[in-house]
């Protein structure tokens, strides 16, 4: 087996992994217990794909945007709003520029105020 067919084994074994965790994260969090039963009775809102909960869209997404945005559970919350508020492609982002780029992908519950109330311990968020 090549070097190269390892390495993609790798990544591999580790995607599936993380993406296992999360689903574990997701399923553990009663506060997506209402996403979660939408999805299950046929929502077209929220929906499960591979076994991870995704909700649809806002209205406002582009045609470029994906149509359903990946659930985040709470244990992975701060790390989603950390990771695009200090990003090295976007700077220490304001806090509508923050909401805008994790919306973009994901859905957290009250993002808005979950991102204001990270105000400070982050790093400044400018206003935009």
């Amino acid at each position: 087996m090549s070097d190269r067919a390892t390495a993609e084994e790798t990544v591999t074994r580790t995607e599936t992994e993380m993406s296992h965790r999360f689903k574990l994260a997701q399923d553990n969090d009663e506060s997506l217990d209402c996403y979660r039963t939408r999805a299950s009775c046929g929502s077209s809102e929220y929906v499960f794909q591979n076994g991870l909960l995704y909700k649809r869209a806002g209205p406002g997404a582009a045609e470029t945007d994906l149509a359903y945005v990946l659930v985040v559970p709470k244990t992975h919350e701060t790390e989603v709003i950390k990771t695009a508020h200090s990003s090295v492609f976007g700077g220490h982002l304001g806090v509508r520029k923050t909401v805008q780029r994790i919306s973009s992908e994901f859905f957290i519950p009250r993002l808005k105020q979950k991102v204001n109330g990270l105000n400070g311990r982050i790093g400044p968020f400018w206003r935009c």
